[in-house]
Parts: C-alpha cells; sequence; structure tokens
C-alpha cells in the first residue's frame, strides 16, 4: 500500500490490512464470541494473548480493557477501547502499547443460507517515522489479519484452533 507524500505525517505512518470470510453460522452467534472479549485466546489472534474489562459492563463504546500480547521475545502489554459497536453487525477496538497503535474492526453480515460474512480490518499507526519499516508491517499485518480471520473460522465452525495457521 503506497500513500501519497503530500499527506500528513500522522496518515502517511498508517498500515492497512484486511480479511473477509464465510462462516457457516448465524451472525448472533458470531457476534457473541467476538465481543466475549475477556476469554483467553490463544490461537485466536496472532499469537497468544489474554483480555480483561478495566471499566464495568456493559460492552459499548468506551468499555475500556487491558490486552497481554506474549510474543516469542517479550511481552506487552496494550490499553484497550471499544471504539464501534453495533449489535450483531460491528465490534471495533483501539490498543495502544508497545511502539504502535492497533485499530481493529470487526464487521459482520448475514447471508441468505443462514450464514455469516466477516470482514476484519486492522490499521496499524506508528507514533514515530518508521518509513524502512512500512513495507514489513504491512506484510505482517496482512498476515495477522489472513491467520485472524482463518483462526476465527476454524474456531467458530469446529471449537479448534489451528496454531500452524
Amino acid at each position: 500500500m503506497k500513500t501519497p507524500k503530500n499527506l500528513p505525517l500522522n496518515i502517511r505512518q498508517m498500515s492497512y490490512a484486511s480479511e473477509t470470510v464465510s462462516l457457516a453460522l448465524p451472525v448472533d452467534k458470531a457476534f457473541q464470541y467476538l465481543v466475549d472479549l475477556p476469554r483467553k485466546r490463544h490461537g485466536y489472534l496472532d499469537g497468544e494473548w489474554e483480555v480483561w474489562w478495566t471499566s464495568p459492563a456493559p460492552t459499548a463504546v468506551g468499555r475500556n480493557f487491558m490486552a497481554r500480547a506474549v510474543g516469542k521475545s517479550e511481552v506487552v502489554e496494550y490499553q484497550g477501547t471499544i471504539t464501534g459497536f453495533e449489535p450483531n453487525r460491528r465490534v471495533a477496538y483501539e490498543l495502544k502499547g508497545g511502539r504502535l497503535s492497533l485499530h481493529w474492526s470487526f464487521t459482520l453480515s448475514p447471508k441468505e443460507d443462514g450464514g455469516t460474512l466477516l470482514e476484519c480490518e486492522c490499521r496499524a499507526a506508528r507514533p514515530i517515522p518508521f518509513v524502512v519499516l512500512h513495507p514489513v508491517l504491512q506484510r505482517g499485518l496482512r498476515r495477522s489479519a489472513h491467520k485472524i480471520v482463518g483462526n476465527l473460522k476454524r474456531w467458530l465452525e469446529t471449537g479448534t484452533v489451528s496454531q500452524a495457521a
């Protein structure tokens, strides 16, 4: 993804990825899983994550949570906020921590056969210019989005997630 040089620096430093997958289950069941953040999600997301709420229910725009990503060489904690919430339609959140600000969005659309079309979008912004790293981050976001929708499909349809996906 190339961005014009005349855009503000904060826009030029953003990477984007999107993946869509068809699920063989109704929208309400898929949505319930997506908003059940406090489950330990090793394998669903890219790597191992623990998530817990830091503000009271209900789940809505503005509700806060913490997420701990256990990487291969380090543990990174992120402060999260629900930034979009439409029941049985869309959930979006922002994660700030480490060297990135991540914006994830999951949009669900019903299919005629009773299944669900799930679109996963991710934007990553860097606080300082990482022009050289942009292609690396872009590829990483694409791999993560691809892995996440594949893992969600397997988990929601079969109850298992492959770590090798």
